[in-house]
């Protein structure tokens, strides 16, 4: 059977847990920038297009 862990393990434990979840929160962050450029990248180009359509239509 396995041995209770020492106060010292669990404190690696506690330590190396909080830094997983620190790493997927930052992970997470990233990703959510990227998506929002990359919306915003669409936007202007949908903008762009439908307004150089506009131009096309009206002259």
């Amino acid at each position: 059977s396995a041995r209770p862990l020492s106060s010292k393990a669990l404190s690696v434990a506690k330590k190396k847990r909080e830094m997983r979840e620190n790493l997927e929160e930052s992970a997470m962050e990233l990703l959510i920038h990227f998506n929002n450029r990359n919306l915003d990248a669409l936007l202007r180009a949908t903008r762009y297009t439908l307004e150089s359509l506009r131009k096309r239509i009206t002259s």
